[in-house]
């Protein structure tokens, strides 16, 4: 679930700029349970980028987020 609110708020940004997730070039994510949760992390990652046109990205265990958050995901955008 926090995966998909974070997506949400990711989507809010870029279309902001008049950009949206074919723009992403790289990504960030961090998480705080990664043996726990990057398998499902992962699956619904994916699911917002087509097969073959996937960004790069860094995954990271860490031991804490900003207002106990178990996600946290950047992106760098490119503008056409």
């Amino acid at each position: 679930a926090q995966t998909h609110k974070t997506f949400d708020n990711l989507l809010v940004v870029l279309n902001g700029l008049g950009l949206g997730l074919e723009n992403v070039v790289s990504a960030r994510a961090f998480l705080t349970d990664f043996h726990a949760d990057y398998q499902c992390f992962n699956a619904v990652y994916a699911s917002y980028f087509p097969e073959g046109r996937r960004p790069a990205r860094t995954c990271i265990g860490t031991t804490g987020l900003a207002r106990h958050a178990r996600v946290e995901i950047d992106f760098i955008a490119r503008r056409p």
